[in-house]
């Protein structure tokens, strides 16, 4: 009796162990998105091969060339080389043979783009993957899906391609697309989709003494899309953050001069029956045309934009690949030599790369 009571004993601590130790067999890969020599956009996507969910996940990473991440989206980001990522709440489950991504762009600390080897438990036993999409400020194609959902999270695989601010200022008063070939004129109708603006995101990168990157953001967006697919944005220009209160005004007054051009607008067409054709938890890619309203000047800006189904009242709209802002174009390159005068620095860059996350909720 004794014996049998042993035999089971072990043999409970055993499965109680193997339980215990049990990891996800998820394949945990980095992505370079675009290399523009100086800075990177990457990805990092989990992917699923398990036959049971994965129900929260973490993973790191270090750069063995000193590369230095400048910002970040969909996840929690910590730590400085090893860097650290943990989910969000509406991305920490993982249905099995689905995925989820989180983005980040960053500082390269050689000619071209870092390929860690990503980290954590979630990766169990298998071997990181990588892949590389080579890319130049003038011409960029990338692969990339990010399709992040509450309770799903469709596999897809999207093309961006470039995504430049045209460098002939054209002024126009009618923002045009083409989305799958068909071009749209923009006339006003009914909101169907508002933006959230307390989630929805705007960042933007800048470059100093040709090393040094800041980050900044604007945290006072709004926006909506009506139902003849007429999309727009407002930035307000004097909520920009950039973590010193000094550097804000400075922004505001000298670079943006909110007393006279206190708003920055986005206007473009949707193509609304490829949105509502987009299932919940799958992503699709358009590419549009819109007209950005900077500074009193009005230009064509191109993209390719990932749009998600988070429910069925509940998308995501980001860009494929981040969205380079000439300041030129702008007539803002006279207030950035202002501000290299007035903070002493050598140089300031004129191009800035920016990034977005939308979330937008129907009516």
């Amino acid at each position: 009796m004794g014996k049998r009571l042993l035999k089971s004993g072990i043999l409970t601590l055993i499965a109680s162990t193997m339980l215990t130790q049990y990891v996800h067999g998820a394949q945990c890969e980095y992505n370079v998105i675009n290399d523009w020599g100086s800075g990177f956009q990457a990805e990092i996507r989990i992917v699923n091969n398990d036959t049971t969910p994965i129900n929260g996940w973490a993973v790191e990473w270090l750069y063995g060339d000193g590369s230095e991440i400048s910002g970040q989206w969909n996840a929690t980001f910590s730590g400085e080389n090893p860097y650290s990522a943990t989910a969000l709440s509406w991305n920490a489950v993982v249905e099995p043979g689905e995925f989820v991504a989180f983005g980040f762009t960053g500082v390269n600390g050689s000619d071209t783009a870092s390929i860690p080897t990503v980290t954590g438990e979630v990766c169990g036993a298998m071997s990181s993957s990588s892949s590389v999409s080579s890319s130049s400020v003038s011409s960029i194609e990338s692969s990339s899906s990010i399709v992040p959902s509450s309770s799903s999270i469709a596999s897809s695989s999207s093309s961006a391609g470039s995504s430049v601010v045209s460098s002939s200022v054209a002024s126009s008063s009618v923002a045009s697309s083409s989305i799958g070939g068909s071009s749209s004129s923009v006339a006003a109708g009914n909101a169907l989709w508002q933006l959230d603006s307390g989630l929805s995101q705007l960042n933007f990168s800048t470059t100093k003494n040709i090393h040094v990157v800041e980050n900044m953001s604007f945290t006072q967006l709004s926006g909506e899309i009506d139902d003849n697919g007429n999309a727009t944005l407002s930035i307000a220009l004097g909520s920009i953050q950039s973590g010193v209160d000094i550097r804000n005004q400075r922004m505001q007054n000298i670079l943006f001069e909110t007393a006279s051009f206190p708003i920055a607008s986005i206007e473009l067409s949707i193509d609304l029956d490829a949105i509502n054709a987009i299932s919940v938890g799958s992503t699709t890619t358009i590419a549009v045309s819109a007209a950005l309203d900077l500074h009193g000047v009005e230009a064509d800006v191109n993209a390719d934009l990932i749009v998600s189904r988070l429910s069925a009242s509940r998308i995501m709209v980001q860009n494929a690949a981040p969205i380079l802002i000439i300041a030129d174009d702008f007539n803002l390159d006279g207030g950035v030599e202002q501000l290299q005068t007035v903070a002493n620095l050598n140089s300031i860059g004129k191009v800035v790369p920016v990034d977005f996350t939308l979330f937008y909720n129907t009516l």
